[in-house]
This record gives structure tokens, C-alpha cells and sequence, in this order.
């Protein structure tokens, strides 16, 4: 053993937990601020949404795995510096506190936070609205599918819905050089094979864009943009629809809906847009 190995130092576990705690920090804030711009999933999922080559659920685990890591190593970090901490603490409370105020004020400032997230309250609100204004942008200017999930469906099923002949949908994805040998694969599966998402896909296709139950139109950006903020009383009464009827024509259409309900809440719960629920309310 030379002497220069004899004279190596030992691992410091507490070194490596403090970074470890640092780069868990860095990933939450990364992930979150991608997560936070990320378009809604059925816009994600349809045209193959990603940053860095990492799409949406990978981000999002990326996000769930940060925070297990900064919790872990956090933990790891007061047990490895619990005496410093707790002598800290000792000695402040013997000679006294002199940190009142500042302690007062940020349980004050943690307060509000809390509380303004939790009832929806400004300014922590305009957080949460920022978030629907972008992910309302990216409805407008991003293809649609055609029904919430479509990328979950089979070649065959497309077929069907769009009203295409199925041999003749597979002849014409072959001579674009797309070929298909199993038309009970997803269009999810179909797209990856070949390197492109759904929405290209279903572009190559050359699918009748409306009709069969589609959705296609977004997020009605043309009523106003964060329509779906809205609730529906609020909606109903600035396009002059009585609530009652509103409420009648989509619970016709099979919809549940509240007139203190925004018209994302509904729309989410029946797995269309807000625009469509706007549609079947003016009916």
C-alpha cells in the first residue's frame, strides 16, 4: 500500500448527503417548471409532446422520484447533523430568542401561501390561472385528436370511427411507407414504431379531421381565452342561456353538471373540452 493511498480520505457520508439533497432541489425545480408550461395530457399524448427528448409522464416521474430523493436525503441530512441542530436550538432558547419577528412573519407569509392555494385566493391564485392560460395556449396553436385518449385506440377502431375502409387505410399507409401488419396495435404503438407521434400519424392517414364522435375543435379559445376557468352560471349568464337548461341539455347528452362548476371540472369529468360542453349548453 503506498503511502499515497494510506493518506486518502475516508468517504464523508455527510458530504454526499448534502449533495445529494442539492441535486434532488435542482430536479424538483427543473421537473416542476416543466410540468407547470407542459400542455394538458390529451395534447401531450396526441402530438408526442417533450423537452429534452423526455415526454410529459417522464417528466412527471422525474418530478415524483426528486421529491422521494430530497425527502430521503433531508431526513439523512438532520440525522447526520442532528447534534449541531439541536445544540443550535438549545443555545438560541437558553440565551432566547431573539428571532420573534422573523419567525412571526414567516409563519404569516407560509400562512397565506396555504391558505391562498387552498381557497383560491390572489395573488397565489394567478399562479394557478397562469398555468390554465398556458396550457390554454397550447390548445390553440397544437393539433387535437379526435376524441380524448385517441391515441389509445386500435388502427381498427380509428377506421371505424373516422368512417375509412380498413384495407384501404392500410394500403395507403403502406405506400407512404408506413406499413402496418397488425391493425389491432394502438395508434400510440403504430407511431412509435415508426418514429412519429399519433397526430403525424393520424395526419398520414388522411382521417376525416370531425364526425364520429370527435372532439377537434380545442379548447374554444374562440369564446375567449381560459374559457374553461369559467363556471357555468357565469357562462350561461354572458351568453344569456338560462342555468337550468344548460344543466337539462347536458345531463340529455349524459353530463353531470353543477352551475358552481367550472366548465373544465365538467369537461374533465366526462373526458371532453370545455369547448364542447359550451357547445351542448348553447344547443
Amino acid at each position: 500500500m503506498t503511502q499515497e493511498s494510506q493518506r486518502r480520505k475516508p468517504f464523508h457520508a455527510k458530504g454526499m448527503t448534502s449533495f445529494i439533497v442539492t441535486l434532488g432541489f435542482l430536479l424538483l425545480g427543473v421537473s416542476g417548471i416543466v410540468l407547470y408550461v407542459a400542455p394538458r395530457g390529451r395534447v401531450a399524448h396526441w402530438t408526442g409532446w417533450s423537452v429534452m427528448g423526455l415526454d410529459k409522464e417522464t417528466w412527471g416521474a422525474l418530478h415524483t422520484a426528486g421529491a422521494f430523493l430530497f425527502l430521503v436525503a433531508g431526513a439523512l441530512h438532520l440525522y447526520y447533523n442532528w447534534t449541531t441542530f439541536f445544540s443550535y436550538f438549545k443555545m438560541r432558547f437558553e440565551k432566547g430568542f431573539n428571532l420573534k419577528r422573523e419567525f412571526a412573519l414567516a409563519l404569516i407569509i407560509c400562512g397565506l401561501v396555504f391558505a391562498g392555494a387552498i381557497w383560491n385566493v390572489p395573488p397565489v391564485a394567478y399562479l394557478a390561472a397562469w398555468n390554465e392560460d398556458i396550457k390554454d395556449y397550447w390548445e390553440t396553436v397544437s393539433a387535437q385528436p379526435p376524441a380524448a385518449h385517441a391515441e389509445e385506440w386500435t388502427l381498427r377502431q380509428m377506421a371505424e370511427n373516422r368512417g375509412m375502409d380498413l384495407e384501404a387505410l392500410l394500403d395507403r399507409l403502406k405506400e407512404k411507407g408506413c406499413e402496418v401488419t397488425d391493425s389491432d396495435k394502438t395508434i400510440k404503438s403504430i407511431a412509435e414504431q415508426h418514429g412519429m407521434s399519433p397526430n403525424a400519424l393520424f395526419v398520414l392517414m388522411g382521417a376525416p379531421q370531425h364526425g364520429g364522435g370527435g372532439m377537434g375543435r380545442g379548447d374554444g379559445m374562440g369564446r375567449g381565452g381560459g374559457m374553461g376557468r369559467r363556471t357555468l352560471e357565469d357562462f350561461c349568464s354572458q351568453h344569456g342561456i338560462p342555468v337550468q337548461d344548460a344543466v337539462d341539455r347536458l345531463s340529455t347528452a349524459g353530463i353531470a353538471a353543477d352551475a358552481g362548476q367550472t366548465l373544465r371540472a365538467i369537461a374533465d369529468a366526462a373526458g371532453v373540452t370545455p369547448a364542447d360542453i359550451a357547445d351542448i349548453a348553447e344547443r
